[in-house]
């Protein structure tokens, strides 16, 4: 009997080999926010270079993220915009913060240098809301005493699709602004003369060749594209210019530890950056399978373990650890449809052939 059960389980633990190292090639795919990403693509290159698995990222904005996993056409949606409770149970999935990043004014103002042009909110919102039209104008003057501003029509470049980074920055205007007109959502109505593009690498593209131009973009992109960044006044009352250390102090400065939908905008700590976002992922609650669940679980579990360092320099700041904590046992509440355990911290085949044996 002992030979017939242990012929037994090495056909088992044979196939099981087989069977897993089929699902090894099998990719993890997702599609969403243009936002972070650098950050999805790098940390896919680091899984694919220490696990073997390949993970793939469409840049597709915010909207198309929740689409996409909506519909179940992807493994994960990402987003710059948090679903509420409601609409996560209507939609079958969970959702979980992954690093925080700034959103930040970028102009092509010709006889300026970098860092040079200050703004506050308010006067940015009349700028966006196109109340102000002229870079020489009595407001932005007063704040940039000895900038030489050009006589100069202000082009207001902006996402023509859904947009969390949108939705961020029309909530830091409307905040900022008791006088904002325009709506806040991840897309809005500019009015006249607003050159609209698709995806943040668009926005830095236009803004480039645009003298005159006004956008906004993720910090990242500042550094990559070659961007004139402004400096804007935070709640605190002190100018700051935008950077990895700006806004860790954002984050360390909200709720996030309590609340992982918390804002990050505008938030009261001495040295934060005014305008920063936590970017989320979602995931299907109850997968049809749980090696589905397992191998999206394993990828972002490692992440937590390992992509703090792979995010540094990228113009991101990672979670606190408590955050991070909070978000692995969230992981824990993906339940499979058929019931198989899901073991995402360890080498969950492994474990299965070990109680079928």
């Amino acid at each position: 009997m002992a030979i017939k059960k242990a012929a037994r389980c090495a056909v088992i633990v044979a196939a099981a080999m087989f069977a897993s190292a089929a699902f090894a090639q099998k990719e993890i795919r997702g599609t969403g926010a243009t936002f972070p990403s650098i950050i999805y693509s790098t940390w896919a290159i680091g899984y694919a270079k220490e696990k073997g698995v390949a993970v793939k990222y469409a840049s597709t904005g915010s909207g198309e993220g929740i689409r996409g996993i909506s519909a179940r056409e992807v493994d994960f949606g990402a987003t710059d915009i948090s679903l509420s409770e409601l609409e996560l149970q209507k939609a079958g999935l969970i959702q979980f913060p992954t690093v925080a990043g700034g959103i930040v004014p970028v102009v092509n103002l010709p006889g300026t240098s970098a860092k040079s042009l200050k703004l506050t909110g308010a006067v940015l919102a009349d700028i966006f809301s196109g109340k102000i039209k002229a870079w020489n104008d009595a407001k932005i003057a007063a704040l940039n005493d000895g900038v030489k501003l050009p006589t100069l029509k202000i082009t207001r470049v902006v996402r023509e699709d859904s947009s969390g980074t949108t939705e961020a920055f029309t909530t830091y205007l409307a905040i900022s602004s008791a006088d904002w007109v325009g709506n806040v959502g991840p897309k809005v109505t500019w009015g006249d003369n607003a050159v609209a593009v698709k995806g943040n690498d668009a926005i830095a593209e236009s803004v480039k060749s645009t003298s005159g131009a006004i956008s906004y973009v993720s910090f990242d992109r500042v550094a990559k594209f070659g961007l004139n960044a402004i400096a804007l006044r935070n709640k605190a009352g002190k100018f700051v210019s935008a950077s990895e250390s700006t806004i860790t102090a954002a984050v360390r400065g909200s709720s996030l530890r309590t609340d992982l939908r918390a804002s990050l905008i505008d938030v009261s700590a001495a040295d934060a950056w005014p305008l920063v976002g936590a970017t989320y992922i979602l995931i299907v609650a109850s997968p049809k399978a749980a090696s589905d669940a397992s191998r999206i679980l394993k990828f972002f579990y490692w992440a937590f373990l390992k992509g703090d360092d792979i995010v540094r320099g990228t113009g991101f700041a990672p979670l606190p650890p408590e955050v991070q904590a909070r978000v692995v046992r969230l992981l824990g509440d993906v339940k499979s449809q058929d019931r198989l355990p899901i073991d995402y911290t360890s080498d969950a085949q492994h474990q299965i052939i070990l109680a079928m044996c």
